[in-house]
Formats: structure tokens, C-alpha cells, sequence
């Protein structure tokens, strides 16, 4: 009876450790491709509001989301929170 318990416990740890190793990294890979569209689009928004700065002569505000933020989960290990920011002042 123990001995199979044990075994038992063993084959759970063995499938949750598996379930870390490839179904976690999965899933935050779909999360990094979807920030990372969102900042092609900011980049782009960025781009265009320096342009029109350009032109015109007035500030045009635009805002880049650096980091992406994980799912929580109870059982499984995510990576830490980005950290970072994109400094946008210049000095005349």
C-alpha cells in the first residue's frame, strides 16, 4: 500500500514537472506574440507621433507597454515581471 503511494506520488510529481517543462512555455509564448504585435502597433503610433512632432512643432504624446504580464497559476512557475521603461525626454 505505501509503496504504491509512493509510486503514485511519483508519477505526479514526474507529470507536473512534464506539464511545466512544455505546456507553460507554450502558453506564455502565445502571451509574448500577442505583446508583441500590440508593440509593433505602438511602435508604428510612436513613429507617427515623432513625424508629426517633427512638422509641427508641438509635443505629440505616444505610449509604448514594455513588459507583458502572465497568467497567474496556482501550481506552475511563470517569469518574473518585466522591468524597464523607455525614457522619450530629450533636452533642447
Amino acid at each position: 500500500m505505501q509503496i504504491g503511494a509512493v509510486i503514485l506520488f511519483g508519477f505526479l510529481i514526474v507529470a507536473l514537472s512534464t506539464y511545466q517543462a512544455t505546456v507553460v512555455p507554450d502558453q506564455n509564448r502565445e502571451v509574448e506574440f500577442l505583446h508583441n504585435q500590440e508593440v509593433q502597433t505602438d511602435m508604428v503610433e510612436l513613429s507617427a507621433s515623432v513625424a508629426a512632432t517633427g512638422r509641427t512643432g508641438s509635443a505629440a504624446p505616444a505610449t509604448v507597454k514594455l513588459g507583458t504580464r502572465y497568467p497567474s497559476r496556482t501550481f506552475f512557475v511563470n517569469p518574473p515581471p518585466a522591468s524597464g521603461r523607455l525614457d522619450g525626454s530629450a533636452s533642447r
